[in-house]
């Protein structure tokens, strides 16, 4: 590091994240909100649309990930800014 500090790591305190109802509510429901809303309704919205189920399907994976990657890189170029 360039600078001393006085954080180190360790287990963070997660209790209030813990008791949140909706939180835990996605925690619980991860992987059907995965396949609900990164697959199976970016497709719907071109198939009903335009008739194009596969191509809605195609188009919904490489949005995902796409935007998964600019978001990354974007992170990363912005934490360096500071």
């Amino acid at each position: 590091m360039i600078f001393r500090s006085d954080l180190h790591s360790g287990p963070a305190d997660v209790s209030d994240l813990r008791r949140d109802g909706l939180i835990q509510w996605q925690h619980r429901h991860y992987f059907a909100l995965l396949v609900v809303f990164g697959l199976v309704l970016p497709s719907v919205v071109p198939g009903l649309l335009f008739g194009d189920w596969l191509g809605g399907v195609c188009f919904a994976g490489a949005m995902r990930l796409t935007t998964a990657h600019h978001v990354c890189f974007a992170c990363i170029s912005f934490s360096s800014l500071s």
